[in-house]
């Protein structure tokens, strides 16, 4: 790891050493060809949990069957549902974390979040 960001680096130096002429002193993102723009959110990703009924080695999250007290309290969920609700631009509803079916939040969430999509004539998935 240490070699990759080293040798990342030295493209780097040389990145700007061939762009001096330019004023970069403002901002370091000047200096990339490319400029990022914000969007409006489409998606909201909530992790509910990392409560598994596996072990997986290769879980980022590191869940597991043990994990079962670091789940999404009710008045969270809730407070995720208001913000769906108050973000028109998002039209997907992404729950994850550890096994998500298995979190006490997850059939509340889905419910509520359907109904108030059905409601208000919101297309979501």
């Amino acid at each position: 790891f240490l070699q990759f960001v080293a040798e990342h680096k030295e493209d780097d130096d040389d990145e700007n050493t061939s762009t001096n002429d330019a004023d970069t002193s403002s901002s370091p993102v000047k200096s990339r060809t490319e400029q990022l723009y914000r969007s409006e959110p489409t998606i909201l990703q909530l992790n509910i949990g990392l409560y598994c009924n596996q072990a997986c080695n290769h879980c980022h999250v590191e869940s597991s069957p043990l994990r079962k007290e670091e789940t999404m309290s009710a008045d969270v969920a809730a407070r995720c549902l208001e913000l769906l609700q108050n973000t028109p631009s998002i039209d997907t509803l992404d729950l994850t974390g550890g096994a998500p079916e298995l979190n006490a939040q997850f059939r509340f969430l889905v419910k509520l979040a359907r109904e108030w999509a059905n409601e208000n004539n919101r297309k979501l998935t």
